[in-house]
């Protein structure tokens, strides 16, 4: 296992978008969540998928998805889109960082460009969701989904 498959292992699981920063022609706005939701997962096999529910006026449309892969360069990741639904069409890259990577409350910021704007996304890691084996074991009789933010 190189470094880099070592750190996408580090990233792996699921995300929830807690701002947006869009800075565009008409000036700056900045959406938190509830106006903003979104989901990024990530696989240890270098693999991503981010969807993002925001008002349509943002980039045009309710609704930004894509996917592909992600690659380390340094402490900067780059998301290489394969498949998007506009704006995000196949062949952008959006970049980002990730600080500290070890940590549980670990953040994330992801700088893209979709059309005229420049968006900055800040997620934060969700927690393990508990599998029916281990809530069994702990008691717990309904799980909760910890996807998106509260």
């Amino acid at each position: 296992m190189n470094g880099d498959e070592l750190r996408l292992a580090e990233l792996a699981g699921a995300w929830s978008l807690t701002s947006i920063t869009a800075v565009g022609p008409r000036g700056t706005a900045v959406l938190e969540h509830p106006l903003v939701e979104g989901l990024l997962t990530y696989a240890s096999s270098g693999h991503m998928s981010v969807v993002v529910q925001a008002p349509e006026g943002l980039y045009g449309c309710a609704l930004v998805a894509c996917a592909g892969r992600v690659t380390i360069d340094g402490d900067r990741l780059v998301h290489h889109v394969t498949v998007g639904a506009e704006p995000t069409g196949a062949g952008a890259a959006l970049t980002g960082t990730a600080s500290p990577v070890r940590s549980a409350a670990m953040t994330l910021t992801l700088i893209g460009r979709i059309n005229d704007t420049t968006t900055i996304m800040t997620w934060r890691r969700n927690p393990p969701l508990a599998t029916p084996v281990q809530a069994r074991r702990s008691g717990i009789r309904r799980l909760r989904s910890d996807y998106l933010p509260r």
